[in-house]
């Protein structure tokens, strides 16, 4: 990861911070990209690319726990379904 070994000889590089967030991003790492990004527009506030890649990350980080909790609540119904129908193998899928 050259991004790191660059970060670590001089951490005040936001090109390096926003691509390391970009890395994270596209790795599904969506806090480390968002800790990078931050940290990119920490160091250039007017970083016009890394204030935009942040937003992606807000963004893919919202719709993630959406979907996560609309799995889990469909799963609860399903459950709920099969307990209303006296517990009997036929299961119930939306």
């Amino acid at each position: 990861m050259h991004y790191i070994t660059a970060l670590g000889a001089d951490p005040k590089l936001a090109v390096a911070h926003n691509s390391l967030g970009r890395l994270y991003l596209t790795q599904g790492q969506i806090s480390q990209a968002i800790v990078q990004f931050g940290e990119a527009l920490r160091l250039n506030p007017d970083y016009k690319e890394a204030e935009e890649n942040l937003r992606v990350a807000k963004t893919s980080d919202v719709q993630f726990l959406q979907q996560r909790t609309i799995d889990f609540w469909l799963a609860a119904l399903c459950i709920l379904i099969w307990m209303t129908r006296g517990g009997t193998n036929r299961w119930v899928f939306l």
